[in-house]
């Protein structure tokens, strides 16, 4: 039996901010951002958007996606999060996922009956489920 199948996901936090957290193997890489744009500052017309993207460790792209936050809701901490979780979603393979957003990497070492008291306490729920459903 392979014994990735068997692995709990893992954190890891770099010193520089970078975090990652692993299902498995780690033969995929997937890099997530989320961002707010040119008016991030002012709420009214803020719109943000989330990204990732899937490198094998032979440097080969497997895919990626973009899309834009939905909701009035618009802040860039709900993009990272979105991010991470359409990451996770949409790659069945072992992976590991990067993000350097802070709300994300201290989030995920709460345990999470924590999560939803979280900021974005709506999101943490669906991060939950996307990580659950991960072969």
């Amino acid at each position: 039996m392979d014994p990735c199948v068997e692995c709990e996901p893992t954190l890891r936090v770099f010193a520089f901010g970078l975090a990652t957290l692993s299902f498995g193997c780690l033969e995929v890489s997937v890099f997530t951002d989320g961002s707010g744009g040119a008016y991030s500052s002012d709420v009214r017309i803020r719109r943000c958007g989330w990204e990732w993207v899937a490198i094998t460790q032979d440097l080969t792209c497997q895919g990626g996606a973009v899309g834009t936050l939905g909701g009035w809701a618009q802040t860039v901490p709900r993009s990272e999060l979105m991010a991470a979780i359409q990451a996770i979603k949409s790659n069945p393979a072992p992976i590991c996922v990067y993000s350097d957003c802070k709300l994300l990497t201290d989030g995920v070492k709460l345990p999470r009956a924590n999560w939803p008291l979280r900021a974005n306490g709506d999101l943490w729920p669906q991060l939950g489920a996307a990580i659950d459903a991960h072969p």
